[in-house]
């Protein structure tokens, strides 16, 4: 049998103006201001330290940075300089913490808890562009899915 992953409840819409962060709590809940930010493009959303909360990830050209729950100032996870949009972004070994994945010619590399090492994770030709991301199996680990066209 496999263990069921725990439902985190309703996802939050994230909106950024130009000059402030917002959430529409579940999709449907009135606006809120988070934070107060110029920062409007290059973001992804995961969960970088474990504590059950969206944050906010960007690679500013030298490093990725995190707002811890949106909130936060910006805090350096590791030297870097990709931008998030070469990026995929997942919990891919389960232990409740957003990790990096990237492809590159013939392998993935991962970067556990966007602040380690990469590390290859798996031989393949794939590209993010052919791939879709999600808790298929319902293990905790975001799962890698492809219709094997390619």
């Amino acid at each position: 049998m496999r263990p069921q992953a725990q439902d985190p409840g309703p996802t939050d819409v994230f909106h950024a103006t130009g000059s402030q962060w917002r959430i529409s709590p579940g999709g449907s809940g009135a606006w809120q201001n988070l934070n107060a930010s110029s920062v409007t493009s290059g973001m992804a959303v995961g969960d970088f330290n474990g504590d059950g909360v969206a944050d906010i990830f960007r690679g500013n050209g030298s490093s990725w940075q995190v707002s811890y729950g949106g909130t936060s100032s910006w805090e350096t996870l590791i030297s870097s300089g990709l931008q998030a949009h070469h990026l995929l972004f997942g919990d891919f070994t389960g232990d409740g913490i957003t990790d990096v994945l990237r492809p590159t010619n013939d392998r993935w590399q991962i970067s556990r808890g966007a602040n380690s090492s990469w590390e290859t994770w798996r031989i393949s030709t794939l590209t993010a562009d052919d791939v879709l991301l999600g808790d298929i199996t319902g293990d905790g680990k975001t799962d890698v899915f492809t219709t094997g066209c390619h």
